[in-house]
């Protein structure tokens, strides 16, 4: 089992299922322009950890404004393309992708009720399989 198994979510419903519920149709309202990621912030469930820890509503707060993970919706036609100095030797993420990034790096904004950031490529830091692989 991996390292991170205490702190993993249990999960009632797929967190992608989730978050492509709330966004909905107001998704087809956004067109991310160049570079820019839109992604929509993982915000954990209240429920409890895979280990049996109940999550705090404060830790779940938290995550609005100092989280790291988010699910990528849509990407700008400059995306992940190499230009210039900036290559990205064929690493590249899709709609429906685990990411992380600094909180701090990114516009906030809201499509329906969900937490976006429009966050350029280059400061997208890895691509996880995971929401919960990252703390």
């Amino acid at each position: 089992m991996p390292a991170h198994h205490r702190l993993r979510t249990i999960h009632v419903e797929d967190p992608r299922d989730v978050i492509w519920g709330v966004v909905g149709s107001d998704l087809e309202k956004v067109e991310p322009f160049n570079q820019q990621v839109l992604v929509a912030l993982y915000i954990r469930p209240a429920t409890r950890t895979a280990g049996g820890l109940e999550i705090a509503e404060e830790a779940i707060d938290e995550d609005r404004y100092q989280g790291k993970v988010g699910m990528v919706l849509k990407k700008g036609a400059r995306a992940f393309i190499d230009d210039g100095p900036v290559k990205f030797y064929g690493q590249n993420v899709e709609p429906g992708d685990w990411v992380v990034f600094r909180p701090s790096d990114g516009l906030k904004g809201m499509i329906g009720d969900r937490e976006v950031r429009f966050i350029p490529d280059v400061y997208i830091k890895a691509k996880v399989e995971h929401p919960d692989a990252v703390f």
